[in-house]
Parts: C-alpha cells; sequence; structure tokens
C-alpha cells in the first residue's frame, strides 16, 4: 500500500503524462549487474496507426544530458560495463568503466551519417542497431503511418552493412495488419 506522500506523487506523474518521470539517479540495477538500461526519453511523437504508446506515455521527451550522464557514471559505480541506450555515445563512451554501450530501437529515419559515423569510430559503441522495419509493403506502411518506404529501409540498411560489416540488426515485423 502506498502512503499518502507517495500515492500523491503517482497521482502527480499520471496527471501531467509529459512530464519526465523524476528520477534521484540512484536506482537499484535489476539487469544482472554487468549491463543496464540508460533511458535518455519518454513518450513518442510518431503515432503509428497500430501503436497506443503516444497515448500512454505522452509526447517524445529528453531527459536533460548533465542527468544522464549523471546516472551513467552512478552505474558504472555500481558495476554496470555495459550500456543499452539510443545517443549520447560520445561522452558516454569517455566514462570509465564502461565497456560497451548498445543502440537499442533506432527507427530506421534517424539513422543518420553521424551516427553511423560514430558507431564505427567509438570502441565501446556495439555494431547492433534494433531497427523496427515492420513492413516491407510501401502500402502497408503506409496505412500503418510509417515514414520510410521500401526503398528506403533497403537503402539504410544498404548503407549500414556498407559502413559496418558487422553490424548485427535486430528488427520487428508485423504481420495481418487489420484493414
Amino acid at each position: 500500500a502506498l502512503n499518502e506522500a507517495e500515492a500523491g506523487h503517482v497521482f502527480q506523474e499520471f496527471k501531467d503524462i509529459n512530464a519526465l518521470p523524476e528520477d534521484s539517479g540512484r536506482r537499484v540495477i535489476t539487469t544482472g549487474g554487468h549491463f543496464g538500461y540508460l533511458k535518455i526519453a519518454e513518450g513518442c511523437d510518431k503515432h503509428c496507426t497500430y501503436c497506443i504508446i503516444p497515448s500512454l506515455r505522452g509526447k517524445f521527451r529528453s531527459v536533460p544530458e548533465e542527468r544522464l550522464l549523471k546516472q551513467a557514471e552512478y552505474m558504472a559505480s555500481q558495476g554496470v560495463r555495459e550500456l543499452t541506450l539510443h545517443i549520447l555515445l560520445k561522452k558516454l563512451c569517455q566514462i570509465k568503466g564502461i565497456r560497451w554501450i548498445r543502440v537499442l530501437y533506432c527507427y530506421p529515419e534517424e539513422i543518420y551519417d553521424e551516427l553511423i559515423q560514430v558507431m564505427k569510430e567509438e570502441k565501446k559503441i556495439c555494431h547492433y542497431l534494433d531497427l523496427p522495419i515492420q513492413h516491407a509493403s510501401d502500402r502497408i506502411l503506409k496505412r500503418m503511418g510509417r515514414r520510410t518506404s521500401k526503398a528506403q529501409l533497403v537503402g539504410i540498411i544498404t548503407k549500414l552493412r556498407r559502413e559496418i560489416p558487422d553490424i548485427v540488426l535486430r528488427t520487428s515485423l508485423i504481420t495481418g495488419f487489420p484493414g
């Protein structure tokens, strides 16, 4: 059961869906100790037709850089050796104690040349991307509200494989899209 102060905090969080949750930076590591998730943002502005995340988590908001770096340093002091995250890569690579950084769930339209270059240059960054392509039909991609075409997806994957030959790509696909 929550005490009155805790209940008020929970209510406040739900009251303003677009506020970033408060974080003391001293969270409990529950991933086994050697790796951890550094959440850099909350919410989503994509509004794909099949997805409820924007309704549940609100608009996309980035966690301030200073807060992320402080949390990453704390995690390293607690034994975390691999971070799983999105960008901030160059500064995070400078934190002693972090050996690997893995970029998860990166929308295809957000794979910029700068990201590819940093992944190539920084030894701590794993050659891995979770790239949710969802479908390969332009008609279905459009109905899904996605921002890429099949040709763009092929181009992005071709570029990644050319620039980072040993990259591992993970994806998610939707079959049986309604309608």
